[in-house]
């Protein structure tokens, strides 16, 4: 019985949808050549765009190779815009080890290119086999980059951990912080606060426990004036700190609290303070274990010393915050 040829139409619409993705992924890769780490890997990718059109046998799958190929390169691309400098050695190990897979593909894909179509249906099980193992190394590639992110973190989050002092000790400051209008968002990472506006004032104070009513008042030498900062007094083994920011509804402050403030702006005080600038204060991670009065702290260096803050940012109000803050520190006074 002699075999029956049987036509099959095949419509370009195919082809035309892979030739708009490919000229699309072929854009966006382009801008990665002027990435010296992701370079090499880019061209690569072109290659692979440019191959697949001459490819005549699993033109689908080789596609779809190609496309996941260039997607991969393109969402690093994204994820690292304005981070190559920094990029950590991890990473880059993942791009040379991604550029060596890049250029077995493209080998493939050539040879696929220049094969014999009776060559093709010989080997169909073998190109099938080749396709499927590519495929498993590209998804082994995201993995690794998954991975190496996730170690970096780790080893950040190891050394913040490790170099951290613990929490309640002779050595341990504690600072109380009320926050302005604005909410400050606690970090992992270290960060330095922001220039306060014009308007904003600063208090730390700190008590020694041998300051009494009966230690003589400093000399106005030692008193240091700077706009928007903070006072402070040294203490023997631990020391409360004070800081306040006003918010631009003056209106909302009682009158006790700016008559507390104006007091705290003479040029003398008997208390012995001494100002300073919000710059000097960096704040890094909070601390989640305390409770009662301590709980909402956050580690912190104030002029080169280690100290713990307190925020004053409660639901009730800018002037209820502060209000309690006058409060704690006549309460500290009088200790």
């Amino acid at each position: 019985m002699a075999l029956r040829i049987v036509k099959r139409r095949v419509t370009g619409s195919s082809s035309l949808d892979y030739a708009v993705v490919a000229a699309k992924l072929a854009v966006d890769v382009t801008g990665l050549l002027q990435f010296p780490p992701a370079a090499a890997a880019a061209s690569i990718v072109l290659t692979i765009l440019e191959t697949i059109r001459d490819v005549k046998s699993n033109q689908q799958d080789c596609s779809r190779l190609s496309r996941r190929a260039a997607r991969l390169l393109v969402d690093l691309a994204n994820r690292m815009e304005g981070k190559w400098e920094t990029a950590p050695k991890a990473l880059i190990e993942n791009v040379r080890e991604l550029e060596r897979t890049l250029v077995c593909i493209c080998d493939f894909m050539k040879d696929m290119a220049q094969t014999k179509w009776v060559n093709r249906i010989l080997s169909k099980s073998s190109i099938e086999a080749a396709l499927d193992d590519f495929n498993y190394v590209l998804e082994e590639s995201a993995r690794a980059f998954q991975i190496a992110s996730l170690i970096e973190i780790h080893h950040a989050v190891g050394s913040l951990q490790a170099g951290s002092s613990s929490i309640g000790g002779a050595d341990e400051q504690i600072i109380e912080m009320p926050t302005a209008a604005g909410e400050l968002v606690m970090s992992p990472l270290a960060y330095e606060l922001d220039e306060a506006p014009a308007t904003a004032s600063g208090l730390v104070e700190a008590l020694e426990d041998d300051c009494t009513l009966s230690t003589p008042a400093p000399s106005e030498d030692k008193i240091t004036k700077v706009p928007s900062s903070a006072l402070i007094i040294p203490y023997k083994d631990t020391a409360v700190k004070t800081y306040i920011t006003s918010s631009e509804n003056e209106d909302l402050i009682t009158e006790e609290v700016d008559e507390f403030l104006t007091k705290l702006d003479g040029q003398d005080d008997k208390y012995g303070f001494r100002r300073y600038h919000q710059s000097e204060v960096r704040i890094s991670k909070p601390i989640r274990k305390n409770v009662g009065w301590f709980s909402g702290m956050c580690q912190a260096n104030v002029d080169g010393q280690k100290m713990l803050v307190k925020r004053y940012d409660g639901p009730k109000g800018q002037a209820l915050s502060v209000s309690q803050w006058v409060k704690d520190v006549k309460m500290l006074r009088n200790m």
